[in-house]
């Protein structure tokens, strides 16, 4: 009769340890499921540099999972109307269409005191760029003497 850990022996219970890994499960709890000790499995994939490669290719295949299981559950809510699961998907999905930064923009001479302030969105300064430059001079004329006027009557 061989000598050793039953899991150094069987090729069944490693195939079966890497399933159940593959599946989400850590070394400890795949230990506990296959009847055999966690050590087992650290010494042998340790032993065995090929069962190592393909124990962390079944760990990365499980984290994988996992986030397309998040994704799922993240895109579910969206679509059930959940407004921040919308944003969260739309900000990450495509960030230069839907990103929530905000840009100040101040129009006038800095002198201890800006004279306009105000803040612009990304989809701002996106309509902005689009105008060309002879619109957005023309706004900032515009700007320019509703500052102008305003300051005459106060």
């Amino acid at each position: 009769m061989k000598k050793g850990p039953i899991f150094h022996r069987s090729h069944a219970l490693r195939r079966k340890c890497i399933s159940l890994i593959r599946n989400g499960m850590g070394v400890v709890q795949a230990a506990k499921e296959l009847m055999v000790s966690p050590s087992s499995i650290v010494h042998y994939s340790r032993a065995h540099p090929e069962f190592h490669a393909i124990l962390a290719e079944a760990r990365m295949a499980a984290i994988r999972l996992k986030n397309e299981n998040v994704e799922d559950a993240l895109y579910q809510k969206a679509i059930d109307g959940d407004v921040s699961a919308v944003k969260f998907w739309l900000t990450n999905r495509s960030p230069s269409r839907w990103t929530d930064r905000r840009h100040i923009a101040y129009q006038g001479k800095v002198s201890g005191q800006v004279l306009h302030a105000h803040l612009i969105s990304a989809a701002e300064r996106n309509i902005y760029s689009q105008a060309g430059p002879e619109a957005v001079a023309e706004a900032k004329a515009a700007l320019d003497r509703y500052l102008e006027a305003k300051k005459s009557d106060g």
